[in-house]
């Protein structure tokens, strides 16, 4: 009789442990990320790969993809906010928001022109002038505060007006008005003394003469007549 050999049928080990299931004849790979058979961070994507797997941390975490950390791209500087604008930092990400003053999504910010919006402060007699991301307030003339509360100046009690020394000066909202003394006439910031016994707007008698006098006019009788030169005199014995 030949010699029979025998065929060993446990040259086959077992697949190797936690990357592939089988007889040892056949192995197939384990997908750990699908089966949840991984050591990844909540915060990492799991990629299959023949035999293990691959741990990536997500965009916005750092480190190794079994432990991620949070970025602070605020902090880092590694964020699209606009120059005029806040950066907030949330867990994975960031948020833009741009600063008072200024409109837009966060990543481009305009500058808002209250003075046309009518989103300012400013008093109802005063000016508004806008600036980069905020606007000014300035009292119009005639009117004293910060531009936010303004109160009418009264030029007549501080001197501040520009009456003529022969008239009166009568305050009104934000400004002064001037009106000539009687016996003066002008516009009263000018006036002029009038000669009421040239124009005849005097007050003496047709028988007493008329003297011109700074804003005024004093009357005298006529030889032969007496009494105050206004009301009517009286005829002298002579």
């Amino acid at each position: 009789l030949q010699n029979v050999k025998a065929i060993d049928t446990s040259a086959c080990t077992d697949c190797t442990w936690g990357h592939f299931s089988g007889d040892g004849r056949n192995c197939t790979d384990i997908d750990e990320c699908s089966a949840g058979n991984h050591t990844c961070d909540k915060n990492a994507k799991c990629n299959n790969i023949i035999g293990s797997y691959h741990c990536m941390c997500n965009p916005g975490f750092s480190k190794d993809g079994r432990e991620c950390t949070d970025i602070d791209e605020c902090v880092t500087g590694d964020h699209t906010c606009d120059k005029n604008a806040r950066c907030n930092n949330i867990i994975g990400s960031y948020h833009c928001m741009c600063n008072p003053g200024f409109s837009g999504d966060g990543r481009n910010c305009t500058d808002i022109d209250e003075c046309v919006t009518g989103d300012h402060t400013c008093d109802k007699n005063a000016r508004c002038g806008n600036i980069i991301g905020s606007h000014h307030c300035m009292c119009n003339p005639g009117f004293s505060g910060d531009g936010r509360n303004c109160t009418d100046i009264d030029e007549c009690v501080t001197g501040d007006h520009t009456c003529d020394k022969n008239a009166r000066c009568n305050n009104i909202i934000g400004s002064h008005h001037c009106m000539c003394n009687p016996g003066f006439s002008g516009d009263g910031r000018n006036c002029t003394d009038i000669d009421e016994c040239v124009t005849g707007d005097h007050t003496c008698d047709k028988n007493a003469r008329c003297g011109n006098t700074i804003g005024s006019h004093h009357c005298m009788c006529n030889p032969g007549f007496s009494g105050d030169g206004k009301n009517v005199p009286t005829l002298m014995n002579v």
